[in-house]
């Protein structure tokens, strides 16, 4: 219990910079079928990496741009 509360510490600022960096349009990556995607900077996938399986696969969640990046 108390390493997830430690984890949802760092989760927290990631987010908010995902909230933010969505606030300032950033994230927008277009259209797609009528619908509007704002995916385009994404910092984390939370709920994946807490339920991956992997260590591959939770590195990839963490920081997602980065891991695609590189």
């Amino acid at each position: 219990m108390a390493m997830t509360g430690q984890r949802f510490m760092y989760y927290t600022p990631w987010a908010l910079t995902d909230s933010a960096v969505i606030a300032c349009g950033l994230g927008y990556n277009g259209k797609k079928e009528g619908s509007s995607l704002w995916d385009r900077i994404i910092s984390i996938y939370v709920i994946e990496l807490e339920t991956s399986a992997t260590p591959v696969k939770s590195m990839g969640y963490w920081n997602h741009m980065i891991s695609s990046w590189l």
